[in-house]
């Protein structure tokens, strides 16, 4: 989608690296590479390694509802939600944490 709309993409595949950390080094790489100001995690999912420490405060990511509201729940959150008769719904916009998980709510 991204080349499609003219914006630069590139894959870091973490099937090419023989651990999360080598992986994480590569993709912090090449952010600093492409001159990255801020990273949007929306449905990235492996771990960031050290990634946060190097764009402390700079990382965006987002969960599928309210934050904490079903921040244990495994599977589909949305069904979580509807099968608790919840009335609103959402999600949340979130600085990531130095492990890259919910930091502060945006």
């Amino acid at each position: 989608r991204a080349l499609n709309a003219g914006i630069p993409a590139y894959v870091v595949d973490p099937e090419l690296f023989p651990n999360i950390t080598s992986h994480s080094m590569a993709v912090a790489n090449k952010l600093k590479d492409m001159d990255i100001d801020l990273v949007i995690l929306a449905g990235y999912e492996l771990p960031l390694g050290v990634v946060p420490y190097q764009y402390k405060n700079r990382i965006i990511g987002t969960y599928p509802a309210l934050y904490p509201a079903f921040e244990n729940e495994e599977g589909d959150i949305y069904r979580a939600a509807l099968e608790k008769g919840v009335k609103v719904t959402g999600a949340t916009a979130y600085f990531a944490d130095g492990d890259g998980r919910v930091g502060n709510i945006i």
